[in-house]
């Protein structure tokens, strides 16, 4: 988010409230699940994974909205290219690793999750390729899988978009992005890969990735028409909503509606996201930016890493459970973990995050001329 405002990408403070209300819903849909069993889900969604792409369609966006700006920027000032991209790798290094090696410390001091056998994997960002291989998540590491697509992502992507031409060639590679998705899923089911090597594989999620790409380059090369044509997407997103509930309750197992479903799924968040962009009114604005959950959105990061650590400390993996759990019980300790995450998570930030967020100060994109 301070990259966003060191571009000067929009003049909306709002527009910065709403994206981090969007990834306080993104968090909670990920410790929902993880929280909760099965039974509980609505819908038997596996709403984890709903917010881990909303989480990509955001990254998606905002760090392809970042380096355009930085790109425009540059050419305005005729500085090089090659500077933005130096800078970009620098603010992304303060801003994910001293928390994410902190975090993987711990984990191996203490051999959760069987880290130390693994440790090569997770520290160059490789557990998604791990899990595949031995087709498991390793219980409180799983999560690191969506870490690892998204740091894969940005070893390329900030070249393309920083070197391609922008209307000719940068726009044909992003809609190329969001075809390789599903191809890729597809043909991972045909060759027998298993489903957690298909699932957090880069490019099985470089449809969520592109989508927010996609919705960047719309905005700096075609905004006025994107935002007009915006608000006639209301009925189309209900018919998204009204075929994803169809789907659930049929409980469709077919390759093909599977897909349609991610896809479906993809374009709501899409919108989504979109319209936190050109700023929601009403409910939906008080909601996205009530102050809570601006927070839980800034600090969520440390959410995301650390929420899987208390139910595992306090021996409360509630699917494990022989003996039956009240519907009481269940709630009180998924609360409690919830305020034990969310308070690592606001230390973290205040300790950690926070004062080495700002050292990006000494990195601008692009230097003052």
């Amino acid at each position: 988010m301070n990259d966003l405002r060191s571009v000067n990408a929009h003049t909306s403070i709002g527009y910065i409230k709403q994206l981090d209300g969007l990834r306080a819903i993104a968090v909670f849909a990920v410790i929902y699940t993880h929280y909760l069993p099965e039974q509980y889900w609505l819908l038997g969604q596996y709403w984890g994974g709903f917010g881990v792409r909303l989480f990509f369609i955001l990254s998606g966006f905002l760090i392809t909205r970042i380096l355009l700006k930085a790109r425009n920027l540059a050419e305005l000032n005729n500085q090089h290219k090659g500077l933005v991209l130096k800078r970009f790798y620098i603010r992304r290094l303060l801003r994910i690793f001293p928390l994410y090696y902190l975090f993987l410390l711990f984990y191996y001091l203490f051999d959760i999750a069987s880290t130390r056998d693994n440790i090569l994997g997770h520290g160059f960002f490789l557990s998604n390729v791990y899990f595949g291989l031995i087709n498991d998540f390793q219980g409180a590491a799983s999560h690191l899988w969506s870490l690892a697509v998204e740091e894969q992502f940005y070893l390329v992507w900030p070249w393309l978009v920083l070197l391609l031409p922008k209307k000719k060639v940068l726009i044909s590679v992003i809609v190329f992005l969001i075809l390789i998705a599903p191809f890729s899923r597809y043909f991972g089911y045909l060759l027998n890969f298993n489903e957690i090597a298909i699932g957090t594989s880069m490019p099985a999620n470089l449809d969520a990735l592109g989508m927010g790409a996609l919705l960047a380059w719309l905005v700096s090369e075609k905004q006025q028409q994107f935002w007009a044509r915006l608000k006639f997407s209301n009925l189309w997103i209900l018919a998204g909503i009204a075929l994803i509930v169809f789907v659930r309750l049929v409980s469709f197992r077919w390759e093909i509606l599977t897909e349609l479903n991610i896809t479906t799924e993809n374009a709501i968040l899409l919108w989504l996201t979109a319209s936190a962009c050109k700023g929601f009114t009403g409910l939906t604005q008080k909601i996205l930016e009530f102050p809570p959950m601006v927070y839980i959105g800034k600090i969520s990061y440390g959410i995301y890493l650390f929420h899987l650590l208390p139910p595992l400390a306090l021996e409360g993996r509630l699917r494990t459970f022989e003996l039956p759990i009240s519907d009481i019980n269940l709630l009180v300790s998924c609360l409690l973990w919830v305020a034990i995450t969310v308070t690592l998570a606001a230390i973290s930030w205040h300790l950690v995050e926070k004062p080495i967020n700002s050292q990006k100060k000494y990195f601008p994109y692009v230097d003052k001329g």
